[in-house]
């Protein structure tokens, strides 16, 4: 089962996320937002499966790639909080930018959209 804690990212990772992540939601907090991490680490075997929806498996397609960031421990992905529901309608924007700011790179800056995505790295 892929992982949502933060650390099981690389130190240096970990740290940066937790940073991102305290802005964040100190900013968007007085809107009814929280930012949520839904996965960080994945095993090969689990980002295989993962690869396989819509191929091999049934499902829709929901990874393009075998060689994620998460099984480096350099990426996580995201969801708010709204009033405490889970929603993926918030603002993407404003957390990109954080991201940016400090040094994280944004799925939402992609030329293929990944707007959960975020990682420090290449």
């Amino acid at each position: 089962m892929p992982s949502r804690a933060i650390n099981d990212l690389l130190p240096e990772v970990a740290a940066k996320c937790m940073t991102w992540q305290k802005e964040c939601n100190l900013k968007l907090g007085m809107q009814g937002y929280s930012v949520l991490i839904t996965c960080t680490y994945r095993s090969q075997a689990e980002q295989n499966a993962l690869y396989a929806k819509g191929r091999t498996q049934p499902g829709r397609k929901v990874t393009w790639t075998r060689r994620s960031k998460h099984t480096k421990r350099i990426a996580w992905d995201v969801c708010f909080l709204k009033n405490g529901k889970v929603t993926y309608a918030g603002p993407w924007a404003v957390i990109g930018e954080i991201a940016e700011k400090h040094g994280i790179t944004w799925g939402g800056s992609w030329k293929v959209i990944d707007q959960c995505h975020f990682q420090v790295g290449t």
